[in-house]
């Protein structure tokens, strides 16, 4: 069975979505760094860098229209790397080495 018909293509459109992808490894060693800091305040967890959908995952087929979806999304990585905080793994080469 197809993951998707034809009759789904007039619902499902492939966008230009882009997300900020972290490993979870990377996330765990923010989560320690933030409270070894004690680090008190918002921050965002993430790589910095945005990965559009259609690169990783070309067939996936995406909603066309979700309103409450932001298309764009990207860490700001300021106050993580002022506290010395580094991504040490790469989703895309990841990713690449599933493929292979």
């Amino acid at each position: 069975t197809p993951l998707y018909s034809s009759a789904a293509s007039d619902v499902y459109k492939r966008q230009e979505h882009s997300r900020d992808f972290i490993h979870v490894k990377d996330v765990c060693r923010a989560i320690e760094l933030l409270i070894e800091a004690e680090f008190v305040g918002p921050i965002d967890v993430g790589t910095g860098i945005s990965i559009n959908m259609v690169d990783i995952c070309p067939d996936l087929p995406l909603k066309e229209f979700t309103p409450n979806e932001r298309k764009h999304t990207r860490a700001d990585t300021t106050k993580l790397e002022l506290l010395g905080f580094t991504c040490q793994h790469s989703v895309l080469k990841f990713i690449e080495s599933m493929r292979r």
